[in-house]
């Protein structure tokens, strides 16, 4: 059943959302502060993510603007700064 195309609909009822990458990509870890408790949001991004430098603002589409705090091997580390 088609509902609406507003992410606005599917974020108020805490709905999942897919969004595909390419088979190379890196797993991600936002730090987001929710209800006064840091959450860790689990995802995975493009690879090119690598080639940005730490501290760097970026867009992740759908989600909203974090900051690289870390990046290791496999996995970087983001704070969610805002929608």
């Amino acid at each position: 059943e088609y509902i609406s195309e507003d992410l606005r609909y599917a974020k108020e009822k805490n709905l999942k959302f897919i969004h595909w990458v390419p088979e190379d990509f890196v797993e991600v870890n936002v730090l987001r502060a929710i209800n006064n408790k840091i959450v860790v949001e689990k995802g995975y991004a493009e690879r090119t993510l690598v080639n940005e430098k730490i501290s760097a603002t970026i867009q992740f589409e759908r989600y909203g603007f974090v900051r690289i705090e870390r990046m290791d091997k496999n996995c970087i580390t983001c704070i969610f700064m805002h929608e």
